[in-house]
């Protein structure tokens, strides 16, 4: 379950049956997007056959704070994660990092791999940071043989 209401891997349509009037799909590269107003946060559920593939909520308000306050959550929840953001090279400091979001040439980005899907907390926009659930592509290795043989 994904923010308490999706299930990610689960049918799309039931997903969606909560809100009072499901959104329109757009399609793109053989997947349905759906963005919508949930509870106040704006959610967009990624669909292929059907079957919910990820789900992204946008927390607001974007800022340092936020981004660094969502980060130490998900490193208790699930550990370290992998640094991916991207700056550039003038931006080493808090404020030249945020006037490098602010002018869409830089992003903060961390993602924790889990057995089956990923995390990844993004803020690349000065309005809101996204929170992203993401199954993965290939599917989960089968468990090994515990007697060695």
């Amino acid at each position: 379950m994904v923010f308490n209401t999706y299930c990610l891997g689960g049918d799309t349509a039931e997903n969606l049956a909560h809100l009072a009037s499901p959104p329109p799909a757009r399609e793109e590269a053989g997947r349905q997007y759906y963005e919508f107003d949930d509870g106040g946060k704006t959610h967009r559920l990624i669909s292929r056959d059907g079957r919910t593939v990820a789900v992204t909520r946008h927390e607001t308000p974007g800022g340092w704070i936020n981004f660094t306050a969502w980060k130490t959550r998900l490193v208790r929840l699930y550990g370290r994660g992998e640094d991916l953001s991207d700056f550039p090279r003038y931006a080493a400091s808090r404020s030249s990092r945020l006037n490098a979001i602010n002018a869409g040439r830089g992003h903060a980005e961390f993602r924790w791999s889990e057995a089956g899907y990923t995390i990844r907390l993004v803020w690349d926009n000065p309005d809101y940071i996204a929170l992203r659930y993401e199954l993965d592509d290939k599917p989960a290795p089968a468990p090994g043989n515990t007697d060695g043989l």
